[in-house]
């Protein structure tokens, strides 16, 4: 079983709540907010983009892959696969 932490994790432990909480309070982030905070809403946007980053960082991976290896290694990876992850 995975015993480390995920990276998303990791990434997310580099914001400090309590001056996260500071800044919301200053500005009155969470006024007549109920369950939808603004710390979620940091979550959600943050995991939204770390997976445009792995997408985008998967099609470069698959286009290297095709320039170099498709002479070596047959089949080519096909678009349709790529739009599958």
């Amino acid at each position: 079983m995975h015993s480390c932490k995920y990276i998303f994790s990791q990434i997310i432990a580099l914001i400090s709540p309590r001056s996260f909480k500071t800044i919301v309070d200053r500005h009155s982030g969470d006024y007549k907010a109920q369950k939808f905070t603004c710390w979620k809403q940091v979550l959600c946007m943050a995991f939204g983009q770390s997976l445009t980053i792995s997408k985008s960082f998967y099609k470069d991976l698959v286009n290297r892959y095709n320039k170099y290896f498709n002479i070596r290694f047959s089949p080519k990876v096909q678009s349709s696969n790529q739009r599958n992850v």
